[in-house]
């Protein structure tokens, strides 16, 4: 896990809890996730309109 800068903010997302990788993708900041910085289970989940 990485250590936080004086601010108490993640070097690597920069507090934004996301990383953007070099082909342009983004993925969360796994160092916060395991850090428990996330909640792992969103309570306000959007609409898709997907039907099973």
């Amino acid at each position: 896990m990485t250590e936080e800068n004086h601010n108490g903010v993640c070097p690597k997302c920069k507090g934004s809890l996301r990383v953007q990788k070099a082909d342009g993708t983004v993925q969360p900041c796994w160092d916060c996730l395991n850090g428990g910085k996330m909640d792992v289970h969103s309570k306000k989940l959007p609409d898709h309109n997907i039907k099973l």
